[in-house]
């Protein structure tokens, strides 16, 4: 299925699918969208057309169907033909070696051995060691290391699986017969010798004289931990040629199941007892000796020496001691016919008990300006001494009573430590202790502490947070990079010197435009807030988007006369005692200003509009919006300085700034160049193009349009009648400036 989107409203849209141009008599719909089924390979051409305009350009996309993958009947016809395009595998009552997590699964078909592996782990559980399956597999060919993959390998339907015996049955071998002719091939490898008595990276070499192989844990089996070192053994599995990046080959044997390894024991030597596993315990513990050679005595110490004929011994099939001290135990066994056996050893350490330490509460969170912590009683079964600590003595500090002291907002643990005594062992408890630093208002922000440690924000909250830009947010939770200019998001903390992320946020940019506006190297250490939902827009893992957000350090500037211009890229908010306008209308000497914008409502993005309100600055905040700029705006602007340009191609335009006029008496706009021409604009500011005409002016006052007054009489003030100044105030004393009196202007030098 295609959809062709019509971004046109309210146009026809004409289209083709035979790839011929498509005309006003071709097949068409009005609408959103519509959306054609194609069954064979297809060119769709469209156009919109609507009263009133040009028809738009032709798009033009061919859809091509693609071939039907090819199918190999068996695993050796697969290896061969080795596809490099997805190709169907039809397995037919194939033996599966083993399954490893669903990724990656060995298995033979009679023909050749093969391994399908999914990255996703997206491969049926069922399908696994001690089964056959029937199915028909899809994926590419990839030779791994030396091995045949079916790789990004998907079971198509549902396969066919029975179970079958295990161990399964292989030929017995030398380690020096095994060679890649066997690769895939079940094999019981006889009199070899573990080379190591533990797995590394999965894999132990085994030797039989010269010869070496390595047993490799591929399937991810549950192995023995530990391999005996002094006794052959044989060893099951299927065989694997591994090659390296070097392109050295050796030859693998990858066990099927944890009873892989059966030892041939050595009859000149009687078997070595077992001990119960060494480590460490509390008060008292039983242990035991078993004897694995029947008929033996058993001869065992517990002070650490070898044992001898002279020592306390045993026989039958175990003995169990108690200890309360620690321990080295070391035994051997002796029987008539053979050697004695090696000497097993095992060490038991007697540690204190660990107390119970605990306090009542596992956090305290307190709001804004809160003085006292109340109690948090602490519980322990120790007799020792207990000693109280603060994480951050500039948040809080603890009395040895376990009192404790608010200083500032912040985020401390307090720890309480018990001594260690002749029962027990030192112990610990702990607990968090937050104090909120705002209520989440424009005028009491949270700081990144708080918003990452506190539980009672809750997460749909709408919350105002101020910390410091210090870098740019990485994807885990240890820390931040360095900021550049090309990032689109904001690691903000509460303090410049310590950017872990137990006392940062990490924010994303409203959109790309943030980029050079926002973040970047020249913010770096500046004020910002940001406002949004908690758990969405402060997230400590992965980005999500902030709903309005400022530099503290910028500003909206309203200068004496009342009134400045604006332009951004990003949606802004209006502030407090300000309200903005569009020009709709410039003819004649007049404008006609209409103030669409009032405080709290957000302009569009790339929406030149004029600023009217009291002298002074004002907050800038920044938001995502879907409003469009209106259309009948006069104002046009630029980000950065440079010189305007006309809103259309093709036509002539005269620009204008706001300023005073040439005599600095009445402000409005004015012609930034001679004759009208364009200008340097300062970015961030908003200019007028009117298109050219006969009738064209140098300037439009704004005075006189919010005043109603027209002309400046001169100098000085009339006789007779109050003065006022340009907002409308009266003044008792004309200083220099322009003034109004009896509904005209006049200026003062």
């Amino acid at each position: 299925e295609v959809t062709i989107t019509n971004n046109e409203q309210g146009a026809t849209v004409y289209y083709t699918t035979d790839g011929s141009e498509p005309t006003t008599a071709s097949e068409s719909f009005t609408g959103e969208s519509k959306t054609l089924t194609l069954t064979t390979t297809t060119t769709v051409k469209a156009m919109a057309a609507i009263k009133g305009k040009d028809n738009s350009r032709t798009v033009t996309a061919t859809y091509t169907k693609a071939a039907p993958a090819a199918t190999y009947e068996n695993i050796a016809a697969f290896i061969a033909a080795a596809p490099d395009k997805k190709a169907k595998l039809k397995l037919t009552n194939a033996l599966v070696y083993g399954n490893k997590d669903n990724r990656s699964i060995f298995l033979h078909d009679g023909t050749a051995m093969i391994q399908l592996y999914d990255g996703k782990n997206g491969l049926p559980a069922a399908i696994k060691y001690g089964t056959r399956v029937t199915a028909t597999v899809e994926g590419t060919y990839k030779l791994y290391y030396g091995q045949d993959e079916v790789d990004t390998a998907v079971v198509l339907g549902e396969p066919v699986i029975t179970e079958v015996a295990t161990p399964y049955e292989g030929q017995e071998v030398t380690a020096a017969e095994v060679n890649d002719g066997m690769v895939g091939q079940q094999v019981t490898v006889k009199g070899v010798t573990f080379q190591a008595d533990k797995l590394a990276n999965k894999q132990v070499i085994v030797k039989d004289g010269e010869t070496s192989l390595t047993i490799y844990n591929s399937l991810g089996v549950t192995l023995p931990t530990e391999f005996r070192t002094d006794v052959k053994a044989n060893v099951s599995g299927f065989v694997l040629k591994y090659v390296n990046k070097s392109g050295v080959v050796s030859m693998q044997i990858i066990p099927e199941a944890a009873d892989f390894v059966t030892y041939i024991q050595d009859l000149t030597k009687a078997a070595t007892p077992t001990l119960t596993e060494e480590g460490e315990f509390e008060q008292s513990r039983e242990v035991t000796i078993t004897n694995n050679e029947a008929g033996a005595t058993v001869y065992y110490t517990l002070d650490g020496t070898d044992p001898t004929l002279e020592s306390d011994h045993f026989t039958g099939e175990s003995k169990t001691l108690t200890l309360t001290a620690t321990t080295t135990l070391k035994a051997m066994a002796v029987i008539e016919g053979k050697q004695q056996s090696q000497v097993a050893q095992a060490t038991y350490t007697l540690v204190l008990a660990t107390p119970d330490v605990t306090f009542a509460q596992a956090a305290i969170e307190l709001p804004m300006g809160e003085t006292t912590v109340p109690t948090n009683a602490l519980t322990t079964n120790s007799d020792g001494a207990v000693a109280y600590e603060s994480s951050d003595e500039s948040v809080a500090t603890v009395a040895q009573d376990g009192t404790v002291t608010l200083v500032a907002p912040g985020f401390t643990t307090i720890t309480a430590t018990t001594a260690a005594t002749a029962a027990y062992q030192e112990g610990k408890a702990s607990y968090t202790l937050l104090l909120l630093s705002g209520d989440g208002t424009w005028e009491h922000p949270y700081s990144p502490v708080d918003v990452v440690n506190s539980t009672k924000i809750e997460d749909k909250t709408e919350i105002w947070v101020k910390g410091i830009y210090v870098g740019c947010p990485t994807k885990t939770d240890n820390g931040f990079k360095e900021a550049s200019d090309d990032d689109a998001s904001m690691a903000l903390s509460a303090d410049a010197d310590n950017t872990t992320m137990q006392n940062s946020v990490a924010i994303q940019a409203i959109d790309k435009t943030w980029r050079g506006t926002f973040c970047g190297t020249s913010n770096v250490g500046k004020e910002v807030m940001a406002f949004g939902p908690k758990a969405k827009a402060f997230g400590r893992n992965g980005l999500q988007q902030t709903s309005k957000i400022t530099h503290t350090s910028q500003k909206l500037t309203i200068g004496q006369e009342g009134y400045a211009t604006y332009y951004s890229s990003i949606p802004t908010l209006i502030p407090e005692g300000i309200e903005a306008g569009i020009i709709t209308k410039a003819e004649n000497g007049h404008l006609d200003i209409d103030y669409k914008y009032n405080a709290g409502e957000f302009v569009p993005s790339a929406t030149g509009v004029l600023l009217k309100g009291a002298k002074g600055e004002y907050p800038l905040v920044f938001t995502k919006s879907s409003t469009k700029s209106p259309a009948n705006n006069l104002l046009h602007g630029t980000l950065t300085d440079e010189e305007t340009t006309a809103p259309e191609e093709g036509k002539d335009y005269l620009f204008y700034k706001l300023s005073l006029d040439s005599n600095g008496q009445n402000l409005g706009f004015y012609w930034g160049a001679e004759n009208g021409a364009a200008f340097q604009n300062k970015g961030g500011h908003a200019y007028l193009a009117v298109e050219k005409t006969a009738n064209a002016v140098k300037g439009f006052s704004i005075t006189d349009l919010e005043t109603g007054i027209h002309g400046v009489s001169g100098q000085g003030t009339a006789q007779g009648g109050a003065v006022y100044d340009l907002q409308g105030r009266r003044v008792q004393k004309a200083v220099r400036g322009i003034y109004i009196q009896n509904g005209r202007k006049f200026f003062v030098k």
